[in-house]
């Protein structure tokens, strides 16, 4: 399976699930209906959603049009409104903001050793980007080799896109 492939399997399962929340909305209480959606859409966004990192602006949008039609859904706003502050109000990231704490978790976890066994060997190596920003990129020892790369700075985490 491609990753045009899963990311299209996504869409169709949180869209199908959005229409049938949709159908059902009116007989909801506010509260209901926001867990409903987290539960369905929401979840099935951030399963997994480690492999969307590197994915391109394109892709990401496509995955973007589905919580911002869940949010839509939610505070029951229509598709001329802005939807930052409606992200903001349900206390929900954009996708790619997603990702990225998705991933700054799994560093975090690795760093503190909480992660399973699949994840580990894990050698942390500290290097020197320049003169004025440390890095630390963790590299697995077990194949294939993949790179995360965590800049202190920024606080932000950023795959390191030699292994797709």
């Amino acid at each position: 399976m491609t990753m045009r492939t899963h990311i299209n399997n996504v869409l169709s399962s949180c869209y199908g699930s959005l229409r049938q929340i949709r159908t059902i909305k009116r007989s909801l209480p506010v509260h209901a209906l926001n867990t409903l959606v987290t539960s369905l859409v929401c979840s099935r966004l951030d399963y997994c959603n480690v492999v969307f990192g590197g994915l391109s602006a394109c892709d990401l949008q496509r995955l973007q049009s589905i919580l911002n039609a869940a949010v839509r859904l939610v505070t029951n706003a229509s598709r001329r409104d802005c939807i930052t502050p409606l992200l903001c109000d349900c206390h929900w990231l954009p996708i790619k903001q997603r990702i990225d704490y998705k991933l700054c978790m799994m560093v975090q976890r690795c760093l503190s050793e909480m992660v399973s066994d699949l994840l580990h060997p894990v050698q942390l190596v500290c290097r020197r980007s320049d003169q004025t920003s440390h890095s630390l990129q963790l590299v697995t020892v077990s194949p294939p080799l993949r790179c995360v790369t965590f800049n202190r700075q920024l606080n932000t985490c950023l795959y390191n896109d030699d292994f797709n």
